[in-house]
């Protein structure tokens, strides 16, 4: 039975208890959960809330593994980290289970409810960190920005007061020493990491902290955490308009598109300049769509699959109507978790000034005029923040290579993490997907993943997995 942990004061223990260590066997049971793959075992590892502050009050992190089938063969554990930031390890490693068939031939395949993840809140902290977060929005001015900031804080503020020394050690540099205490835990002498999507900062805020415990680290389809605010920009701009050009490409070539014939980069521009005059509305509602919205919507159409449910959604948006762009929830449009923002915004993932913003909004115009507001106003959401975790340049000199893969969409930003670490290489797949190993289970990946994880051989550069 999936047991919830409160992280409030309910869910600390005072200064006596005892971290989990090596020499301190964990208690593994059957994690009792619906559906759980057979053989799927539970235990707890106890964390210092403030790693500052060791002594002080204690969480419980909850931890499972698939255990090896084959202990005479057995290496030692993978430990995977399914991103977010926030998601259950644990629901994440059973879904898929039958990915990691093969790899548990030789490791244990092991991971955690993160610290605050998203399965661990209380009801009152559901209501206030999960469920409630600031909209995407785009300051036109000095005024909007410092009020954007202030919105902020103030949503931050009813998650923090329902538990604010954990709200205050939510960065990934803290959920990456969880992660060497669960090594430690586990008894590995080394640690072999599997991180997707937002475990993608985690690897590098570990290695970072433990480069001498790393001895393997696969890092799928991940955010970037290495580079500088305008690194980090160029790359994703970069990223966009290739993934744009596909469509444009597409619409060219395809009788069906309504654009068929006109040129698709001025029509979408057009009609920025039109939302940017006046927001575009959604039938039967009272929201209205800015160019920023629109951008910001149109990423999830941007695989090859939705094309033409992305030429409806302009077809219908030139006609006044925004509704095929619509992703709002609960009438709302795209929003953060204020449970999320506790770990992202501590990672750097914001602006310190308007003078920042403004130089970001410059390069975008700049990189990708077809984008000219997604990219700088994706990080809104985290005005008002202070770094205790902030991003920049990995030192990978002490580190062995790592692999990475990486779809269309992200191969920008997981190859410049790789190039951060001398002999590392990334594994392309040509289309548009996110989580090549564990959610779309490209076994091509998974072979090249799995022989790394078992001696260290990376694939040649330039190997592309193809679907």
């Amino acid at each position: 039975m999936k047991r919830a942990i409160t992280v409030a004061a309910a869910a600390l223990c005072l200064s006596g208890c005892a971290t989990a260590t090596a020499e301190r066997q964990l208690a593994w049971q059957p994690c009792a959960g619906e559906d759980d793959p057979v053989g799927y075992e539970c235990a707890e590892v106890e964390v210092p809330v403030d790693w500052a502050a060791p002594h002080g009050a204690k969480l419980s992190l909850r931890i499972a593994r698939l255990p090896s089938t084959d202990p005479a063969q057995r290496i030692g554990s993978v430990v995977f980290n399914p991103g977010g930031p926030g998601a259950s390890g644990i629901e994440d490693l059973k879904a898929g289970a039958d990915n990691v068939t093969e790899l548990r031939a030789r490791f244990d395949v092991v991971t955690w409810e993160p610290r605050g993840s998203w399965p661990t809140w209380s009801q009152a902290q559901e209501e206030a960190c999960v469920t409630t977060g600031p909209e995407f929005t785009f300051p036109r001015n000095q005024a909007e920005f410092d009020a954007k900031a202030a919105e902020n804080a103030a949503q931050a503020d009813r998650c923090r007061e329902l538990a604010p020394e954990l709200y205050d050690n939510m960065d990934s540099a803290s959920h990456a020493r969880d992660l060497d205490a669960i090594r430690e835990a586990l008894g590995e002498e080394k640690l072999n990491y599997f991180g997707q999507s937002y475990g993608g900062v985690i690897g590098v805020s570990y290695a970072r902290l433990f480069p001498q415990q790393v001895r393997t680290m696969f890092l799928d389809s991940i955010v970037n955490h290495t580079a500088s605010d305008e690194r980090a920009d160029e790359l994703r701009a970069l990223e966009r308009t290739d993934l744009f050009n596909r469509f444009v490409d597409w619409c060219g070539e395809t009788e069906t598109c309504s654009m068929r014939g006109e040129d698709v980069r001025a029509v979408w521009r057009d009609l920025l300049a039109e939302a940017d005059r006046a927001p575009i509305p959604v039938a039967g509602t009272e929201l209205a769509y800015s160019a920023f919205d629109l951008e910001n919507a149109m990423q999830p159409f941007l695989g090859v699959s939705r094309y033409a449910e992305l030429d409806q959604a302009i077809a219908a948006a030139r006609n006044g109507d925004a509704t095929v762009f619509t992703m709002p929830s609960q009438g709302r449009k795209p929003w953060h978790p204020n449970a999320m923002l506790a770990t992202q915004c501590a990672d750097g993932f914001t602006y310190r000034t308007y003078e920042d913003f403004e130089a970001a909004q410059e390069r975008a115009r700049r990189l990708t005029p077809d984008f000219p507001h997604a990219l700088p106003g994706l990080q809104t959401t985290c005005l008002g923040w202070q770094a205790t975790n902030p991003r920049g340049p990995l030192n990978g000199e002490n580190l062995p290579p790592i692999l990475g893969a990486a779809g269309a969409n992200e191969l920008l930003t997981t190859r410049e993490v790789a190039s951060h670490v001398p002999g590392s290489t990334v594994i392309e797949f040509p289309g548009v997907y996110h989580g090549l190993y564990m959610a779309a289970g490209n076994r091509c990946v998974i072979d090249h993943a799995n022989r790394y994880f078992t001696d260290a051989t990376l694939p040649p550069e330039g190997t592309v997995c193809e679907a």
